[in-house]
């Protein structure tokens, strides 16, 4: 959807989250990948998923 590789949008969302002065470990949880290795994601609210997404978008 972005483009970005999985750990460059968690490094972004972790610097959205700490802006916000939210502590990240309330969305943190974590999935088994194709090689069922742990991987870091994040479960977003609607709020905070749609700041991440602004803050992203290219200026038109």
């Amino acid at each position: 959807m972005t483009g970005k590789k999985h750990n460059h949008v968690i490094r972004d969302i972790k610097n959205m989250l700490d802006g916000l002065e939210i502590d990240a470990s309330k969305f943190a949880s974590i999935y088994l990948d194709a090689y069922n290795r742990e991987k870091p994601m994040f479960i977003l609210p609607k709020r905070e998923a749609l700041i991440l997404l602004l803050v992203r978008v290219p200026t038109l």
